[in-house]
C-alpha cells in the first residue's frame, strides 16, 4: 500500500506538469491528489504532524486553484496553518540552542532580512491582503528558523533542503500574485519546488523516526 501511495502521488505530481492550463478541474484533482498521498503515506508512517501539515497543503492547493481573493485568503490560511504545524514539528525534532550557533545564527538572520524585504515588498500590492501576507511571511520565517534547529544527521539535509525548496516555491508565488512576476516557465518552477520541498521533508521526517 505503501508504495502505491507514492507512485500515486509521484504520477499525479508529474501528470499536473504536462496538463494543459485550460483543464482546471483535472489539474486540480491531480495536485490535490499528489499532496493528500503524502499526506496519508506520512501518517501510515506515524508521522501525524507531517499528515497533518500535508491535509492543509491539499487544502490550500485546493483553494488556490481559483483565482478570487478570497480563495486565495483561503488558501494562504490552509498554507500558513501547514508552516505552523511545520514549526511545531521541526521544533519538537530539534535543539533550539542549535539556532545560536555563528553559522546558523547568520543563517536565522538572513531568513529574518528576507522575510522582511518580502514583507515590505510584496505588501505594496497585496492591497486588502497586506496583513494576512505579512502574516503568511512571519510563518514561512518562522518554518525556515525551526528547520535550523535540527542536528545534523538523519534527515536534516532533506528537511533543510525541503523547507528552502518550500519557502522559494512561496515566494515565487507571492511575486506572480502581487508583484506581477511572468515568465515561460514560472508555473513549472513554483510547483517543481513546492512537490520536490514536501517529498524531501517527508522523507527526512521519516529518516530522522
Amino acid at each position: 500500500m505503501l508504495q502505491g501511495l507514492s507512485a500515486l502521488s509521484l504520477v499525479c505530481g508529474l501528470v499536473y506538469l504536462v496538463l494543459p492550463s485550460g483543464w482546471t478541474n483535472l489539474r486540480t484533482v491531480t495536485k490535490t491528489t499528489a499532496i493528500a498521498a503524502l499526506a496519508v503515506l506520512a501518517g501510515l508512517n506515524g508521522a501525524s504532524l507531517l499528515a497533518i501539515a500535508l491535509v492543509l497543503s491539499a487544502l490550500g492547493d485546493l483553494a488556490l486553484a481559483r483565482s478570487e481573493d478570497r480563495a486565495f485568503l483561503i488558501g494562504m490560511a490552509a498554507f500558513g496553518a501547514a508552516h505552523a504545524v511545520y514549526v511545531a514539528l521541526f521544533v519538537g525534532l530539534g535543539d533550539a540552542a542549535l539556532i545560536a550557533t555563528p553559522m546558523r545564527g547568520v543563517a536565522v538572520i538572513c531568513l529574518l532580512i528576507l522575510a522582511g524585504v518580502l514583507a515590505a515588498r510584496l505588501s505594496r500590492g497585496a492591497g486588502s491582503l497586506r496583513w494576512p501576507l505579512r502574516i503568511y511571511v512571519a510563518l514561512i520565517a518562522a518554518m525556515g528558523v525551526s528547520a535550523l534547529m535540527l542536528p545534523i544527521g538523519t534527515g536534516a539535509m532533506f528537511i533543510w533542503t525541503g523547507a528552502a525548496f518550500f519557502i522559494t516555491s512561496d515566494i515565487l508565488i507571492g511575486h506572480e500574485r502581487f508583484a506581477r512576476l511572468r515568465f515561460a516557465a514560472l508555473g513549472l518552477a513554483i510547483w517543481g519546488l513546492y512537490y520536490l520541498g514536501q517529498i524531501l521533508i517527508l522523507l527526512g521526517v521519516l529518516a530522522h523516526g
